[in-house]
């Protein structure tokens, strides 16, 4: 259930809340990510006005969930994305970084975001919807390190073929991982004649962490994810869960690459 206008509280509509934009707007060396965040939450580190809304130098929240934790119906949270793209309008100095807010499905949001300047980034998702002459990337969720085998990469290049005439579109490899993994989908783009868009991520003081971070970025560039089945239980349950999870959450296409017997 979203919670609508009349629904939330009077001290919590985007009208009564205007945005008070910081005197000075720091310098900031990498992107600025725009996320969803609730009414009232003071989560927000350095935050210089309210918490919830707005820019604190590290982060740009836009709120989309109640005081009570209510999913924010889309026309309550439009003012508060119109308030984002003016401050984004003012500032063409700084890269911002859209995120996907849950729960709202990619065809609410993007809409919303048209107007969007040439700052911002949206997610790979975001922009096919807006434009569909954009190519579709694909991200490969190979859990067990498949992509190797001759016939997986027969039925890849099947299925690149038959997404590419049923979507007549062009089709780019999202290529994310360690090194290893990095050369092997490098080179099955070349074999298969596809272009691909490399997922680079800073050293990070934990490897998991980086790891993460991978997901995240190579998930927020693409607009589809393929799948490559497993055969054993134990590899279902590793990082290819969660890459599944992730991406049906900020709502690229699923599929499952379809192998011989």
């Amino acid at each position: 259930m979203r919670a609508t206008f009349s629904q939330v509280p009077h001290r919590e509509s985007a009208m009564t809340q205007p945005f008070l934009e910081p005197i000075e707007v720091p310098e900031v060396a990498r992107a600025i990510r725009v996320i969803g965040s609730t009414i009232g939450d003071s989560g927000m580190k350095n935050a210089i006005q309210p918490h919830w809304n707005g820019f604190d130098g590290e982060c740009y929240a836009i709120p989309c969930r109640s005081s009570q934790k209510e999913t924010l119906a889309l026309e309550v949270i439009k003012p508060y994305i119109e308030q984002f793209l003016a401050f984004s309008n003012r500032h063409p100095e700084l890269l911002f970084e859209i995120t996907h807010f849950a729960p709202y499905r990619a065809q609410e949001l993007a809409p919303l975001f048209k107007q969007a300047p040439g700052n911002c980034e949206l997610p790979g998702a975001w922009q096919r919807l807006l434009e569909p002459t954009v190519p579709l990337r694909v991200l490969l969720n190979d859990p067990e390190h498949r992509l190797g085998e001759l016939g997986v990469q027969r039925a890849l290049q099947t299925f690149i073929e038959t997404l590419g005439r049923r979507e007549n579109a062009a089709i780019q490899l999202v290529v994310a991982g360690g090194d290893v993994t990095q050369r092997i989908q490098s080179l099955t783009a070349q074999l298969l004649g596809i272009s691909t868009t490399l997922i680079e991520v800073p050293p990070m003081r934990k490897a998991y962490e980086r790891a993460l971070e991978t997901e995240l970025r190579a998930v927020r560039c693409a607009t589809d994810l393929l799948t490559i089945p497993t055969r054993a239980a134990a590899a279902r349950n590793s990082s290819g869960v969660r890459l599944s999870a992730l991406a049906r959450r900020v709502g690229l296409t699923l599929h499952e690459l379809t192998l011989g017997s």
